[in-house]
């Protein structure tokens, strides 16, 4: 146990018990030798043999008892102050002990030596010496902590003793003001210790609500300050006073007996301005104007008037301390408009907010973006108010538009030096007069006092500039939404609002390109930023009200034809800054007349044209085309433009570069999809025309680089090897082809994507949509698809061929990885590592190559996703061997890419509702099912066996980096595998893991027959069936099974159940295709150990499991046809149990076993694990042929922490808590179980027999995984004996998955 540390002053209460624990010695003594050594450890000199000595006394203390009058004499007056410290401080720590260490006669001699301590005579001896500040405050903590447990019940004596004591000299009473303080404290909810109980709370608060009623605490506070105001420790007492009383009491009360007087006189005094503030933001905060005690209407007005009234007043001299004070003033205004917003504008009547908004408009001229923002955050809240008073009381939006506009201005735009006289005057007006004490007579003027007031805010030299561009930007975001909040408070259009803004822009827009000097960028773009985002998010607001629409286009449209009506280019930044305002504005030209979005065209077409010669330049066209995208799609093009656009597409498309290109054609498709009033026919036209040049360059360029692996991979090699300074002769040959394929991938794939049908579906009969509206670039997918995978089947057979070539290009071009697949690889752990070698090649060549090889990765794939998101593409005769075949070469890839190819395609694919595969005919998906499936299967399973074993990443070139992204990627591989066959197993998808019971078929068996003659369908349905009939009657083969009808039957069915959609859906219905997904999920996803893999595999084996037994429930299974069941009828019992006998065999050995397997031999991590031989039917460890674990040492330390969290149970709170992998496998295993159970109780029902377990062997799969259980670790006969009872007992499926998760539990290592 610690003891009171002597120079700290602090104690520990287990050393304030162990003080206690023997016999008690002198308290004289003991305080004499205690005073001595704190005053040897506080002495400027402290020798080591000092605080030796003090250890060696807190040694001995430990071994007192009687220590209060110790205490008391440490205190004492006659102690210097540092012993009165701390024993003040010995005395607080045993008052807050706990459990507690005084006993009730200890705290009754505490009070009295406290009330004592407030009488004594010293305070009004001349020379007797007072106890500074942090004694006192040390005290007044001792006594509020006694009062939180005694006042005001059981030591009514304080009160007078307290209110006594303010009234004597200076130094009682700041210590008896302080006490209140501290006191007051004790009442909020944030108290220091966090120990004072709510009723505890409500009867301090109350107490002193009663001192402030009764005026008593009141007349004390000023008759001190009125005696004693020229002390100034005395007065800042008295205003934490009033700022404590604020988390007390009621502000109402406050401010109804005139304590706020005592606020507004500190906030005039400089030394005094500290704690005033403080408690000013204290008032403010419990304002509480919608609750009990608030303030009255006249005096809410006095608190809000002279708050404004002290806004007004505050002028930047230059003087730090000022300006902290003026910062603490605009930060509690603007907490007083944000807190109370809706009350302020409700109860103020109009002039007293006039005042307010009047102060809130001072402060935002302050020079301050700090002051400005707490400014704009206060009227932004004011602004939002829908009142008639409050809209009245708001100033002009010119002058708040004004104001936006100084702070709008980027430095960078105005530039350095001194401004024209005329252009200062104009921004100094349009900000008004500014809130300084000295006259500022120029722009430069402002700028400079703006850099005095942020060099007063301290932040690290290193992240000045970065937190000064935050918080410009933040400010400049607050004063959009402000101006944007005046606009519309309302809910209407002003002509005053809006309007005006726009005119304001408008003006400063014909400032900015004055016709006799040069172009003002600054200003211009101001104006246009003062209606950018304001105007485009009012038309928004507007939506379908034609009213609101046509005010707020009304008043937009002076502004945008000022705009176009500027000279094209007059400069580049110029220029940029328009291009960007009319993409912000595409939505307004979508309703403007056709006549003004022809100007912003040839404006577009104009940039264009002109010569690419600086990266400013480039950097405009970029800006161009994507203003042309943004016209598109809002629909501002119309027949006509589109015509234009075209012809001049023809005429530029040589001059631009592959990206500008498609750029180009990007917009056009887009604007082609948003013509909706156009027949499909005309827009599918318009995007071959458009696409025409693409379509021909791509199909020449197929057959010339991507009909060969070897090929491709030698031309990149070539790329590489190339030297640093070779001439673009040399390079353009084999280097132009390879960004040719970049831009016209970019090109079909983003034009695919732009038309691409976004409604317009229907729903199949298996659930899946089925997209009516065609694909307007039908033509174009047809066109490029056999290229695009004879592309990614030739980037699967280079990097195979690569694996054994010994050529240095070659394997610096695909032994390594360019940046970028870094990042998508590691992420920023990238940067951590150093890069490899290039072997005597170029560095700059060898990642140019590596950037291209990944580029044309990523653009194939993303081409190949635009492919099956077409419906017209599966038309394609070609289009089931071609996702074949890329089934096959998924192997060959790296992990990386495999991993990639696997999410965006395949993923998708499996994915209902993402590819135009869901609207092709059953046959059709049927055929690509059949022909896919096993060999996604196969390539899974060589991928996972190349991912965990020593050969992963062998094909790279040996390096720490190349070893952590072979691990990265080998984990994300895994999770995709996983994730892919959990998809074609029904996960992810929100079909019903409920197990369908025979009697609740919708289609199925035959219902139960109504008991009794005369009982309608409808009051045999309303019968309630008791809990313990037999619930197998509907198995009864009876010929009078009453109304059957299927009227009858339909009135009787449950809600329809959620069916599998999409591929999944196909594949449960094929046993070939189902059958090797659950098998790669059983052999290889389970064998993994990943815990997100893990989790998915489980997850789908559930799903799979519950679908496939209410397929054979449904009749849906193949095998029920087999045997003469009919879906025009209901299927028998007999034809049930021969098509479950026929199907669930592979519940068992490819569901239960492996899941079994998994829990009782979970894999591991280690890098030599052996290869176990399987057992007879057993749940050995064995691993599947091909698949040997031993992965990577990087790989296993990302794989350890998270698996073995997943595997091994813990203990919270001295219980056992199961491992994540058992309650995963839980599922599972209660499904399987549980089918197999059912069928077994139907074969039980059908020959007329109990159902017990000795006649389990009627179900020989039920008795195959009865024994399968028995082989598990730990399990013995009678633990599946008596599972398997628990299991035929119709309990609640809570119960059953208890049992089986004890036994799994009690089976894992």
């Amino acid at each position: 146990c610690g003891a009171p540390s002597v120079r700290q002053g602090g104690a520990d209460p287990c050393a304030w018990r162990a003080m206690q624990s023997s016999m008690a010695c002198d308290p004289a003594a003991i305080a004499a030798e205690v005073a001595a050594a704190v005053r040897a450890v506080h002495a400027p000199m402290a020798t080591p043999a000092a605080m030796q000595a003090a250890e060696a006394l807190r040694e001995r203390l430990q071994k007192q008892t009687g220590l209060l009058q110790v205490v008391f004499r440490l205190a004492d007056w006659l102690q210097p102050p540092e012993v009165q410290h701390f024993g003040f401080q010995l005395l607080l720590t045993g008052l807050r002990a706990t459990p507690p260490v005084l006993a009730d006669h200890d705290r009754a001699q505490a009070r009295t030596w406290v009330l004592s301590f407030y009488a004594a005579e010293r305070w009004s001896s001349p020379q007797a010496v007072l106890p500074p500040p942090f004694v006192r405050a040390k005290c007044a903590q001792v006594v509020a902590e006694i009062a939180r447990h005694d006042w005001p019940g059981a030591w009514p004596e304080l009160e007078a003793a307290l209110l006594q004591a303010v009234e004597s000299t200076a130094e009682r009473a700041a210590l008896a003001l302080s006490t209140w303080c501290h006191i007051c404290s004790l009442v909020s909810d944030a108290d220091a210790q966090g120990v004072t109980h709510a009723a505890r709370r409500k009867e301090l608060s109350a107490a002193l609500a009663g001192l402030v009623e009764t005026r008593a605490l009141v007349v004390s506070l000023q008759g001190a300050l009125e005696r004693h105001g020229a002390n100034f420790d005395l007065v800042r007492e008295a205003l934490g006073l009033c700022g404590g009383l604020a988390s007390a009491v009621p502000v109402g009360a406050l401010l109804r007996h005139n304590v706020d007087r005592a606020v507004r006189i500190g906030l005039e005094v400089p030394e005094l301005r500290p704690s005033a503030t403080a408690a000013l933001a204290d008032w403010v905060a419990h304002l509480g104007l919608n609750a009990a005690g608030a303030p009255a209407r006249h005096d809410l007005c006095r608190f809000v008037s002279s708050i404004a009234e002290l806004c007004q007043r505050l002028l930047f001299d230059g003087s730090l301390e000022t300006y902290t004070f003026h910062r603490q003033v605009a930060a509690i205004v603007q907490n007083l408009c944000a807190s109370q917003t809706a009350e302020l504008c409700r109860q103020l009547p109009s002039a007293d907010l006039r005042g307010l908004w009047a102060a809130l408009l001072h402060l935002a001229r302050y020079p301050s973006v700090l002051v400005l923002t707490e400014a704009v955050g206060g009227m932004e809240a004011l602004a939002g108010v829908e009142s008639g008073e409050s809209s009245a009381s708001r100033p002009p939006l010119q002058q708040v538009a004004g104001v936006s506009v100084m702070h709008m201005l980027r430095q960078e735009l105005v530039g350095a030096g001194q401004l024209e006289p005329a252009r200062s005057a104009k921004l100094l007006a349009l900000l008004g007069r500014p809130s300084c004490a000295a006259k500022v007579e120029s722009w430069q003027d402002w700028q400079e006092l703006l850099r005095q007031t942020w060099a007063f805010e301290l932040y690290d030299a290193d992240k000045d500039a970065s937190e000064r561009s935050v918080k410009v930007g933040a400010l400049r975001s607050k004063l959009l939404l402000l101006l944007r909040s005046m606009c519309n408070a309302t809910g209407a259009m002003p002509r005053a609002g809006y309007a005006a803004l726009c005119e304001q822009a408008g003006s400063l827009l014909a400032h900015s390109l004055n016709p006799g000097g040069s172009v003002r960028l600054a200003e211009f773009d101001a104006a246009l930023s003062l209606c950018e985002r304001t105007g485009a998010g009012l038309l928004r607001e507007a939506g379908s009200d034609p009213a609101r629409v046509n005010s707020v286009l009304e008043a937009s449209l002076p502004l945008l034809q000022q705009l176009m009506a500027t000279p094209a280019i007059q400069s580049v930044e110029l220029e940029h800054r328009c291009l960007e305002f009319i993409s912000h504005w595409a939505c307004f030209l979508k309703l403007c007349p056709p006549t003004l979005v022809a100007p912003a065209l040839q404006r577009l077409i104009a940039v264009l044209e002109r010569p690419v010669r600086e990266v400013a330049e480039r950097q405009l066209q970029r800006r161009a085309l994507d203003t042309l995208v943004a016209l598109g799609k809002n629909g501002a093009l119309r027949q006509e433009h589109l015509d234009g656009l075209h012809s001049e597409y023809v005429r530029l498309a040589p001059k631009l570069t592959h990206a500008s290109a498609g750029k180009f054609v990007q917009a056009f498709a887009a604007a082609v999809a948003a013509c909706t009033n156009f027949g499909d026919s005309w827009r599918s036209q318009r995007i071959c025309s458009v696409m025409e040049q693409p379509t021909m360059e791509w199909l020449a360029l197929v057959p010339d680089l991507f009909l060969s692996g070897e090929r491709l991979g030698g031309s990149l090699a070539a790329c590489a090897a190339l030297p640093a300074a070779a001439e673009s002769k040399l390079e353009e040959p084999l280097v132009g082809p390879f960004r040719k394929a970049q831009g016209l991938l970019q090109i079909f794939t983003t034009v695919v994507a732009s038309v691409s049908p976004r409604s317009g579906s229907v729903k199949a009969a298996d659930g899946a949509a089925r997209t009516s509206t065609p694909h307007l670039a039908a033509q174009v997918v047809k066109a490029w698809a056999p290229g695009i995978f004879a592309l990614a089947t030739c980037l699967a057979d280079a990097h195979r061929t690569a694996r054994e070539s010994t050529q240095p290009s070659v394997r610096a071009v695909f032994g390594n990885l360019s940046v970028d697949e870094r990042l998508h690889v590691l992420g920023a752990r990238a940067k951590d590592f150093e890069e490899p070698s290039c072997e005597h090649l170029d560095r700059k060549r060898v990642g140019a190559s590596l950037t291209m090889l990944w580029t044309l990765h990523l653009g194939a794939i993303g081409a190949l996703r635009a492919c099956i998101e077409c419906a017209e593409f599966w038309a394609l005769p070609a289009a089931t061997q071609w996702m074949q075949g890329l089934a096959q070469s998924l192997s060959r890839h790296r992990l990386h890419v495999a991993s990639h190819l696997l999410k965006e395609v395949f993923l998708a694919l499996a994915d209902p509702g993402k590819t135009g595969l869901d609207a092709a005919d059953a046959d059709r998906r049927k055929a690509v099912c059949t022909a896919m499936v096993p060999h996604l299967a196969q390539s899974v399973r060589d991928l996972l066996c190349r991912c965990w074993s020593a050969e992963a990443g062998s094909e790279l070139v040996p390096s720490a980096l190349h070893e952590a992204c072979a691990a990265s990627a080998a984990l994300q591989l895994t999770r995709s595998c996983a994730q892919v066959m959990g998809v074609l197993a029904c996960a992810q998808q929100p079909v019903s893991l409920r197990l369908a019971r025979p009697e609740h078929l919708a289609g199925g068996l035959k219902r139960p027959a109504p008991q009794g003659e005369g009982r309608t369908a409808q009051q045999s349905k309303k019968r309630k069936k008791r809990r313990n009939e037999n619930s197998f009657a509907a198995l009864a083969e009876d010929a009078d099974m009453g109304d059957t009808t299927p009227t009858a039957r339909a009135a009787a069915q449950p809600e329809a159940p959620i069916l599998p959609r999409g591929l999944a859906a196909v594949v449960l219905a094929d046993c070939a295709s189902r059958g090797v997904v659950i098998g790669a999920i059983a052999d290889c996803c389970l064998r993994v150990p990943e815990a997100e893999a893990i989790k998915t595999s489980l997850a789908a084996l559930s799903a799979w499991s519950a679908q496939l037994w209410n397929r054979i429930c449904r009749g849906e299974e193949a095998a029920s046809l087999d045997v003469g069941a009919s879906e025009a009828r209901d299927q028998e019992p007999g034809e049930l149990l021969h098509t479950a006998n026929a199907v669930v065999g592979v519940l068992v050995s490819n569901v239960l076993r492996p899941t079994l397997r998994l829990v009782s031999h979970p894999p591991s991590l280690a890098a030599d694990a052996s290869v176990a031989t399987p057992s007879s039917g057993g749940v050995a460890s064995a691993e599947p042929a091909g698949l040997r674990m031993a992965p990577a040492a990087e790989l296993s330390l990302l794989c350890e922490r998270t698996w073995m969290g997943f595997t091994q149970a813990g203990s919270t709170d001295s219980k056992v808590r199961t491992s994540e992998l058992v309650t995963c496998a839980t599922t599972v295993v209660l499904n399987v179980l549980t089918i197999l159970v059912r069928i077994f109780q139907l074969q039980c029902e059908k020959i007329d027999i109990a159902c017990t377990l000795d006649s389990v062997y009627l179900c020989p799969a039920l008795s195959k995984a009865g024994q399968i259980l028995r082989e598990l670790p730990r399990t013995t006969e009678h633990d599946v004996k008596v599972l398997l009872e628990v299991l035929l007992e119709p309990q609640e499926k809570d119960e059953h998955r208890s049992a089986i998760k004890s036994l799994l539990q009690a089976a894992s290592p």
